[in-house]
């Protein structure tokens, strides 16, 4: 210790060597969070301020609306008895929609972060305390159907990172706030498919958890019966079934996105 230091230079001194700033410590908690999200390693760095905007234009609108739902998440997805989802739909690939419903879950992510320090600000600002109370909470998780209905199947095999990942999904079914839901309606038109998408809808409907669905099949075309625009018509009752559900779940936010460019071809991520 300095004793010729000024006593309000040195007080300064220990403050930063026992305490971390209000930013450092909301940034701690976001990382653990952001953590258990478990975003694939290619998305991590997806955000708002990373997407092109003047790539498609006309796309411009609904980025900006649902950065505007993300900060304001309290009034959209909390709001009493009908928590707000979101439905991101493009035709074709390679248009963004996987890099913005990342970017909405981290801005999620990093209110949730603020919200978590603001309810015990002294204990988050501690250098040395084991954030042993938010280890484990996962309020955002990050699946992909795809990967998800692989990992079922092979569900009863014992290898340790599909039971993990299964299980995973399972606990975030049941506990998170808000599961970014990729690529719905990319697995196998089989029954096996179905019976897992109802069950996750339906818990999620039931238990007023609100989601962000990205997909390239049209759901208003599900519960049709001609097959040149429904790829599900021979499932025609599910169809209507997973319509109904989801319809009320995304209602006032299912964004049609422009899509007559690709992102990955033309290298922007």
């Amino acid at each position: 210790m300095n004793e010729n230091a000024p006593a309000s230079k040195q007080t300064n001194t220990d403050n930063r060597i026992l305490y971390y700033s209000d930013q450092e410590a909301i940034e701690r908690i976001y990382q653990i969070l952001l953590k258990n999200a478990r975003i694939p390693r290619e998305y991590i760095n997806c955000s708002f301020s990373n997407f092109d905007l003047s790539f498609m234009p006309e796309n411009e609108p609904k980025v900006k609306a649902l950065k505007e739902f993300a900060l304001n998440y309290d009034k959209y997805f909390r709001k009493t008895n009908s928590p707000q989802s979101v439905l991101l739909y493009s035709r074709n690939n390679g248009v963004g929609k996987t890099h913005i419903a990342v970017a909405t879950a981290k801005l999620l992510l990093y209110e949730m972060a603020k919200d978590i320090f603001n309810s015990n600000p002294y204990e988050y600002k501690r250098r040395g305390v084991i954030l042993d109370r938010i280890k484990y909470k996962t309020p955002v998780f990050f699946m992909s159907e795809k990967k998800y209905i692989w990992c079922r199947k092979r569900y009863s095999s014992k290898n340790e990172d599909i039971i993990d990942y299964i299980e995973a999904c399972e606990k975030a079914f049941l506990e998170s706030e808000f599961i970014i839901y990729d690529d719905l309606f990319r697995a196998r038109d089989t029954d096996f498919y179905f019976d897992e998408l109802e069950g996750i809808i339906d818990i999620r409907y039931d238990s007023q958890k609100p989601m962000i669905f990205t997909t390239n099949v049209n759901i208003k075309t599900i519960d049709q019966l001609d097959p040149e625009i429904n790829p599900f018509a021979e499932r025609v009752g599910q169809g209507a079934y997973l319509l109904s559900r989801i319809e009320k779940m995304t209602k006032g936010y299912q964004f049609e996105f422009a899509d007559y460019k690709d992102y990955r071809k033309e290298g922007i991520y």
